[in-house]
């Protein structure tokens, strides 16, 4: 007989966009994996399957993730109008967190 394909499951678009969102605004910051690792204190492999969707991981998880890259737990799942949305988000994440480094050393 042929071949059966699985039904689609809907919670595999969602850590497709989840694993997505993540590995964009790590990169935006500069971070490897390796990086994101060791601030989270997790597995480099275990983010690399967030990453690209082959685990779906928990709330603590992405608390420890969200809080290694300055964005709240409730960043991964907002609804964005298109990449641009995206993109220009991660651009003022950067400015605000750059703006933080200089109100930390000016008051030094």
């Amino acid at each position: 007989m042929g071949a059966t394909s699985k039904p689609k499951n809907p919670n595999d678009d969602l850590s497709t966009e989840l694993g997505q969102r993540i590995r964009a605004l790590r990169q935006s910051k500069k971070m490897r994996i390796l990086d994101l690792a060791n601030q989270t204190s997790l597995t480099s492999s275990m983010i690399s399957q967030v990453e690209r969707a082959g685990i779906s991981p928990s709330i603590e998880t992405l608390k420890k993730i969200g809080n290694a890259l300055n964005v709240p737990v409730s960043y991964f799942f907002e609804e964005k109008n298109d990449d641009q949305d995206l993109a220009n988000d991660l651009s003022e994440a950067s400015v605000q967190d750059s703006g933080k480094n200089s109100e930390l050393t000016a008051s030094s």
